[in-house]
């Protein structure tokens, strides 16, 4: 018998927050990269690199912004201690991690499951 959290589909709502937040920084810092929220399904797959972005320098600003302003209501803690304990999390999850060798998607998709995973533990 399967527990009811291994039936439940992991949420997709902080998606479109988190590219916006993302795409809005490296758009700034990368104006030739152009990254368009609404081409995310053609761009996904795409390593960092095609579009000439040093993912691994923005991390930790990237890592800040997403802490700051994105706001887990779901999550049973504060959101000023949520944001804190996230930003603390995903530093050391990322750090390790180049996410230049990986694909845009790692970091929207990864993100977008810690806070799916923080939520189900609060």
């Amino acid at each position: 018998i399967a527990t009811r959290s291994m039936d439940k589909v992991p949420s997709r709502a902080y998606i479109p927050a988190i590219l916006n937040i993302v795409f809005s920084h490296l758009n700034s810092k990368y104006p030739n990269a152009k990254l368009d929220v609404s081409k995310y399904e053609e761009i996904r797959f795409n390593s960092w690199q095609t579009y000439g972005i040093d993912i691994d320098k923005e991390k930790s600003e990237i890592l800040r912004l997403l802490a700051q302003k994105i706001f887990v209501k779901e999550h049973k803690l504060t959101y000023i201690k949520e944001q804190a304990l996230r930003l603390e999390q995903t530093t050391a999850i990322f750090s390790s991690i180049d996410l230049n060798e990986l694909v845009v998607d790692t970091l929207i998709e990864e993100y977008n499951e810690i806070i799916n995973i923080n939520v189900e533990r609060s």
